[in-house]
């Protein structure tokens, strides 16, 4: 069993290999208990399990956005419209499946996408 000193040196090594794959916008994020950093893709737990393809979900995974999924919110009103877009992009389910978020769940979701920006800002880029 590991010590305090050795446990507290094993998160912050954690924290900084999803800083360096991720980005420093991940920083905050990295120890989150329901988020889990797997290759390309960010699995988010959900408070409120939904049902993907007539199946209970307890958790969506998240890919990176790209800017041609940014680019199809250039035209939709309303900032709840192109959030639900960006996640049925980039957590791969449908319209209706998305509508069944919860708010708590959609919190998280947006603190990950924010987190991509920051990465992005991080880097030298601007939007």
């Amino acid at each position: 069993m590991l010590d305090d000193e050795d446990a507290a040196a094993l998160k912050a090594a954690e924290v900084e290999a999803v800083v360096e794959q991720w980005g420093e916008g991940f920083r905050a994020l990295a120890s989150n208990p329901r988020l889990r950093f797997e290759g390309e893709e960010i699995a988010i737990v959900l408070w409120k399990p939904i049902k993907i393809t007539g199946q209970d979900a307890a958790e969506l995974k998240m890919r990176e956005p790209t800017l041609n999924d940014l680019g199809q919110l250039d035209n939709l009103r309303g900032q709840m419209l192109q959030a639900r877009r960006l996640v049925v992009a980039c957590c791969a389910i449908t319209d209706r499946e998305a509508g069944a978020i919860g708010m708590r769940d959609m919190g998280l979701i947006a603190l990950v996408a924010e987190a991509f920006t920051g990465a992005a800002r991080s880097t030298g880029a601007t939007l």
